[in-house]
């Protein structure tokens, strides 16, 4: 590997190389011992064995978040794998706008009386409400989840969740353990994995368990054509691409993509509307960016504007006729989505221009509370600061939350818990819902807790080699350093072989001053470039008026173009080549 990125990755993780993308075992006729363990695992596998055999009505109770639907199509093809028959599954996706996020009673209520299991998947283990309805009814419930535990254990049959593990063995219900826990040393699930994830392995368990305890002919491989939804899941959620279980999830799930064995028709028909197909054909390597940047705004558009329903209807469909039209209805989704965000996004770009020295952005208007996420995302990206979007809208407020690197949003809410209705999240993405009376006192609490926790730009470029007035605003861990005659091909290639990249683990940016350069302008109104410097030939995209002078009169000896470019790939007439595309550009001024 060049020596570049080798150091770039030390950046990140002080893992050997050998072991990078390592697994922490491996799947063999033993591998029931040897699986990592998840919290209450036993007993799901024994619940949901009695349900397969009795024949029982099964839900699947979802989200709307990508990590859901990808949960979602995850566990209901697995279980349909491991003997539940279609006609006894079904699922329950919550709608955004009315019932808000996760499990909530009316639905619990209605559920308990039409099926005699329900499992959730990416929810519910806050659902203290809802479990207490179900445990008074015909129905049993098991929830699979990956969030953060806030007081009591919902009181459902089994809680599997790798943030429990290191509960006592009391509460993970000795006399349903097969596995003579306590006998041996257990490996653990990291608590890092993403609901989807979650949902995977305890399939897999699940498997493991039919064909080793009760003697059933199983083929647990076969588990493993559905880590494609898995890895878009892993990477939609923000979860450490470091650590080597997800890494590896994601590898394996984007080289099945690559060789098109496509689990079933929805995800096929996904893939060839957005173009995807056609491009490996030509040589196209697909990678963690098209599972963050294509895959998942699409799976996750209807759920922001509609219902999370034809998303999860989509991945499920069992005919190619049906996934072609639920996949094209929601690519139109996907581009309906867009055209909101679009709309108010002059109105909330002004807001936040007027906060782009505070410590973080808090914004509040009548937006629809499923675009809120979509903003926040961009504003962090743009201003490199936490940033608060809130939709109010009918009394009730519904707000978003994203930061860079450094912060712990469910830590700070942790510390004013009380205000909120529903609060919870990952460190750089959360969300909570309150009392609009509330709002001023959850403000100051941000005001007073919101804290940065780590240092991410310590120590990683030398501020000699740029303009004193941009030592503030160049350096991050994902920034390299270098000169444009520095990136060459063999450096590139090896920016894609360093693939997956994600939480933790950001693609990579050159950054270098623009000198002795030739450009070309391009679009109906002139407004992009190919410009050509060095042995390098970069694109940039919607050129301010400022950098479109520059570019005019071939440099300013008053003013310093420095640029930040990633490596990509171009399709074109048969043929895939890398080039580099301007991600960020800053003007120096003497």
């Amino acid at each position: 590997m060049h020596q570049i990125l080798a150091d770039y990755r030390s950046r990140f993780t002080t893992a050997d190389p050998k072991v990078w993308d390592s697994f922490f075992t491996q799947l063999d006729s033993n591998s029931l011992q040897k699986l990592p363990y998840i919290n209450m695992i036993e007993v799901f596998c024994r619940r949901v064995s009695q349900a397969i055999e009795a024949k029982e009505k099964i839900c699947i109770y979802s989200d709307y978040d990508t990590d859901a639907v990808t949960a979602t199509a995850t566990m209901y093809w697995g279980l349909l794998e491991l003997g539940v028959i279609a006609e006894n599954l079904d699922f329950y996706a919550p709608d955004r706008f009315t019932e808000g996020y996760g499990m909530n009673t009316e639905a619990a209520a209605k559920l308990s009386q039409e099926y005699d299991l329900i499992i959730t998947v990416d929810c519910g283990i806050n659902s203290r409400a809802e479990a207490d309805i179900i445990l008074g009814s015909k129905a049993d419930l098991l929830i699979t989840d990956h969030h953060h535990l806030d007081g009591e254990l919902p009181k459902a049959v089994a809680v599997v969740n790798p943030r429990l593990n290191t509960l006592p063995l009391s509460i993970k219900n000795e006399t349903e353990n097969f596995l003579d826990i306590g006998k041996r040393p257990l490996n653990l699930l990291p608590d890092v994995i993403t609901g989807v994830g979650v949902a995977w392995f305890s399939l897999v368990w699940l498997g493991y368990y039919r064909r080793d305890i009760l003697g059933k002919d199983i083929d647990v491989a076969r588990l493993n054509i559905l880590l494609p939804y898995v890895a878009i899941g892993t990477i939609a959620d923000c979860q450490s691409i470091v650590e080597p279980t997800n890494r590896l999830l994601v590898k394996t799930g984007l080289q099945i993509l690559q060789r098109q064995k496509f689990p079933h028709f929805g995800l096929e028909q996904l893939t060839n509307k957005l173009g995807l197909r056609e491009k490996m054909e030509q040589g196209y390597r697909l990678n963690s960016q098209d599972l963050g940047y294509l895959y998942s705004p699409v799976l996750n558009s209807s759920g922001r504007i509609s219902h999370a329903q034809l998303s999860i209807g989509a991945l499920l469909a069992s005919t190619n006729e049906e996934a072609n039209q639920l996949a094209a209805q929601l690519i139109q989704t996907n581009q309906d989505r867009k055209q909101l965000v679009k709309d108010i996004l002059g109105e909330v770009e002004e807001e936040a221009k007027k906060q782009e020295n505070e410590p973080f952005m808090w914004l509040v208007g009548d937006w629809s509370k499923g675009v809120v996420g979509l903003l926040a995302s961009r504003l962090v990206n743009q201003y490199d600061k936490p940033v608060i979007v809130i939709s109010l809208q009918e009394g009730k407020i519904s707000a978003s939350l994203r930061a860079p690197e450094g912060y712990h949003l469910p830590d700070t809410m942790s510390k004013f818990i009380d205000l909120f209705e529903k609060a919870g999240g990952h460190p750089c993405a959360a969300g909570f819902s309150a009392n609009p009376e509330n709002l001023d006192a959850i403000k100051q609490g941000f005001t007073d807790h919101l804290q940065f926790v780590q240092a991410n730009n310590t120590d990683i470029m030398d501020l000699s080699k740029i303009p004193q007035t941009l030592a503030g605003k160049i350096p991050h861990r994902s920034r390299l350093l270098l000169g444009v005659k520095d990136i060459n091909q063999e450096l590139m290639q090896d920016v894609l072989r360093m693939d997956p990249y994600g939480q933790d683990f950001p693609y990579p940016e050159f950054v270098f001053r623009l000198q002795d350069f030739e450009v070309r302008f391009m679009g109906s109104e002139l407004n992009h470039a190919k410009i050509k410097t060095g042995n390098q030939n970069l694109t940039m995209f919607n050129l301010s008026g400022e950098v479109k002078e520059f570019l005019e009169m071939g440099g300013k000896d008053d003013v310093q173009l420095w640029l930040g470019v990633k490596v990509s790939q171009n399709t074109w007439r048969n043929r895939t080549s890398l080039e580099l595309i301007v991600q960020n550009h800053w003007l120096a001024y003497k």
